[in-house]
């Protein structure tokens, strides 16, 4: 259900983004048009918010009918113990707060930007998130997060500044 939900909201969420570029001014040809990139993340995002409610639709009515097939296999486990699983169960709650957790940090991203700048944002950004999610927790992960997230940064950069021209925040470095 919080699948479904989560689709749902995603979808919401690419519907806002592809209406609010409707306030951008036309372009004089679609490759420098400032609302494309924009409309193609919004309707990423909507895209993937149905297969996410579909699919999560689809699993839970499988387990329905799974269920209504086999009524005791449910009392055998309960009997049986929580399963392998359930001593896991820290690493199921980051996972089920890890969506959340990366939208605020998106927010909190886009915040700084202006003040940081692009490239210190955005290696910031991708260091903490990669250190986050990463299974790991040793020197060497935060290393190859941080060089990691170094050549995205950079790769971005050049990529938006000098291949498509287009204008982004300085911030404190050049």
């Amino acid at each position: 259900m919080r699948d479904t939900i989560l689709g749902i909201a995603f979808v919401i969420m690419g519907l806002l983004i592809v209406v609010t570029t409707h306030d951008y001014p036309p372009a004089a040809s679609l490759a420098a048009d400032p609302a494309l990139f924009p409309r193609a993340i919004g309707a990423g995002l909507g895209a993937l918010g149905v297969l996410i409610a579909v699919t999560s639709l689809r699993a839970r009515r499988s387990e329905e009918r799974n269920r209504s097939a086999v009524p005791d296999a449910t009392a055998e486990q309960s009997e049986v113990g929580p399963g392998p699983d359930a001593a896991d169960g820290m690493s199921q709650t980051i996972w089920r707060v890890a969506p959340f957790v990366a939208a605020a940090a998106v927010y909190v991203w886009v915040a700084f930007s202006s003040g940081l700048g692009y490239a210190t944002s955005t290696f910031l950004f991708l260091t903490v998130l990669m250190i986050w999610l990463s299974p790991k927790r040793n020197i060497a992960s935060y290393v190859s997060s941080a060089a990691l997230s170094g050549a995205i940064s950079a790769a971005l950069y050049v990529t938006f500044v000098f291949a498509l021209s287009v204008p982004i925040p300085p911030g404190i470095l050049p």
